[in-house]
């Protein structure tokens, strides 16, 4: 994260976040393609996905 100050009481801010998150369960893996027709329907939970979450983020400040 960067503040700039552009005059008097009043900043930019600025920066670059970024997120990784391992064994949790992730829809796609975990959709149950078996018919629900059969019994007994299995339900398996698959936790081994894993997320990358990135992103900047922009802001202004006044402070008085």
């Amino acid at each position: 994260t960067a503040i700039y100050r552009l005059f008097g009481e009043f900043y930019l801010r600025g920066g670059y976040q970024a997120m990784f998150i391992q064994g949790i369960s992730l829809a796609p893996d975990n959709f149950n393609r078996t018919s629900p027709f059969v019994t007994p329907r299995p339900s398996p939970l698959d936790t081994n996905g894993s997320l990358f979450l990135s992103g900047f983020h922009l802001g202004a400040e006044w402070q008085w």
